[in-house]
């Protein structure tokens, strides 16, 4: 039996008919009971939830009539298990909405009222707008380095973040906000890169359930949602291990889903194209206009190179000369054009990692890899299955650091198979796809760990309480020995004094008791 009134399924657009199970809320051996599939499709324009003045299960929420019978059809496209009720669905453009498992004899059954809301993010392509960044004479950007591309990339953020629109909204927990990303650019050595800027609206919900929220609405329209978009955020809850792969699984999930991921462990960001939006609850009549329109800038870029003329054709020419002959000479790494980063990381970083750009996705294996790394001291790297190197390379041509040390320094180039006209029987090129200098930040001194820390307190503890124990035995040890001495020498001069008394009084004795004999016997008669 389900537990929630409210059961988001996320589902994929790309695909033509995506295909999925939806469970029925009734126990199997309920056989008496009758069920009728119902569903209320995206497309309707009305409003669908409404608050009525009966509670049900602690909510004043229900569906609005008339809801829309599942039609089976003879292909299975659409079709009911008869032994679990589950509904077998196969979406196409007019199947997205809320489905009922419902029991049309009995109003108040439990089943009646949960949901399964079955949706997915619109593509922000079909929703934005262009907006024009100026060229040069209605040219392409001439870059011949980096730094340029990144100096007019800044220029069109700025232009795109500026631009006249929809501003930001706060209502209740939420937050209707923007983020800016791009398509992934590789400058090639030259030739034309076009570069695609999006500026896409989001909806911020906290990670956690905001406790100062008093509107019960707010509250269901929060539940849904971080139930929907959970695992952008669950991979924040795993250990530190499985954090990296928790990690890429969400935005490869994200990413087949049809948006970016903008998550950490504070806020969530919700596509404002998610189609649930437009049913859920009065949303878009809290929000007019929702969902504003996405904006985006396209910027053409043309990275320059050099031509070779007559005396590099001759160099080359003499160069293949050498080759045949078994001279082979190597030209500094500088003397071509190349993309280069500088980064800065922290000495004792984790799973860092140094992508090998390319247009096509490289593939490195045991024998046939697509990319070497070389460091600029000679060292370099292939694809090898040893996970006790700290640095190796991965399937995907990137290179990781398990942990980065001091010693690591240095530049680090990526090298792709290649065979040119330069480097006549070469299997790598000489120019290499890009290259990052990495600084490293050393880490400051420190005091003792916090585990080092209890351990040397508890010592100490431990230490302290056995010298407390010593000093109270010792004390009560003191203090008997003490008592019986005092014990032992005041009844020695108890009886040294009853001895002196007992000589001196002793001749007298007899006589004082018949004098006092005699006395009496005089007084009594």
């Amino acid at each position: 039996m389900a537990q929630k009134r409210h059961q988001p399924m996320l589902l994929t657009s790309r695909k033509k008919t995506p295909t999925l199970w939806i469970p029925c809320p009734i126990c199997s051996e309920s056989k008496n009971v009758k069920t009728v599939w119902k569903f209320v499709r995206r497309s309707r324009n009305s409003q669908v939830f409404s608050h009525s003045n009966r509670s049900v299960f602690d909510s004043y929420l229900e569906l609005q009539k008339p809801l829309e019978m599942v039609k089976t059809d003879k292909r299975g496209r659409t079709c009911t298990d008869p032994k679990t009720r589950a509904l077998h669905l196969s979406i196409e453009h007019d199947d997205w909405g809320t489905y009922i498992c419902t029991v049309p004899s009995d109003s108040s059954h439990p089943a009646n009222y949960i949901w399964y809301h079955i949706d997915h993010v619109v593509s922000e392509i079909s929703r934005s707008s262009p907006v024009v960044f100026p060229h040069p004479n209605s040219q392409p950007f001439k870059v011949e380095n980096a730094d340029q591309f990144y100096r007019i990339q800044s220029v069109a953020r700025q232009e795109l973040t500026k631009h006249k629109g929809w501003k930001e909204i706060q209502l209740g927990p939420f937050l209707i906000t923007s983020r800016i990303s791009q398509d992934e650019a590789y400058i090639e050595r030259c030739g034309p890169v076009r570069v695609r800027l999006t500026r896409q609206c989001f909806v911020r919900i906290p990670r956690e359930r905001p406790p100062g929220v008093e509107e019960e609405m707010m509250l269901q329209i929060y539940d849904v949602l971080r139930e929907a978009f959970d695992f952008t955020v669950a991979f924040h809850a795993t250990n530190r291990s499985a954090n990296m792969m928790q990690d890429k699984l969400a935005r490869q999930k994200a990413q087949v889903l049809g948006f970016p991921l903008y998550a950490n462990k504070t806020y969530i960001y919700i596509p404002c194209g998610y189609t649930l939006f437009k049913h859920l609850y009065n949303f878009q009549n809290l929000v007019p206009g929702f969902p504003p329109t996405n904006y985006h800038l396209i910027i053409d870029y043309q990275v320059q190179c050099d031509r070779p003329d007559l005396f590099s054709w001759a160099e080359i020419i003499l160069g293949k000369a050498d080759i045949m002959k078994g001279n082979i000479t190597w030209r500094a790494i500088g003397y071509y054009r190349y993309t280069k980063v500088m980064l800065l990381v922290h000495e004792g970083q984790k799973n860092f990692r140094l992508k090998c750009t390319s247009r096509a996705e490289p593939r490195c294996v045991q024998n046939r890899s697509h990319v070497i790394w070389r460091t600029g001291s000679g060292i370099s790297f292939e694809y090898g299955r040893n996970a006790n190197v700290n640095i190796r390379v991965q399937p995907d041509c990137s290179l990781l650091f398990d942990q980065v040390h001091l010693f690591e320094e240095d530049t680090y180039y990526c090298h792709t198979r290649q065979l040119r006209l330069e480097q006549v029987g070469q299997v790598w090129a000489v120019t290499p796809r890009i290259a990052y200098r990495i600084h490293i930040r050393p880490q400051p001194e420190m005091w003792p760990k916090q585990t080092e820390f209890l351990v040397g307190l508890t010592i100490l503890t431990i230490w302290s309480s056995c010298l407390t124990v010593f000093w109270i035995y010792l004390n009560w040890y003191d203090s008997s020995v003490r008592q019986s001495a005092m014990f032992g020498t005041q009844t020695q001069d108890s009886g040294e004094r009853n001895a002196m008394l007992e000589k001196i009084y002793s001749p007298y004795m007899p006589d004082d008791r018949i004098l006092y004999y005699k006395t009496y016997q005089q007084s009594s008669t």
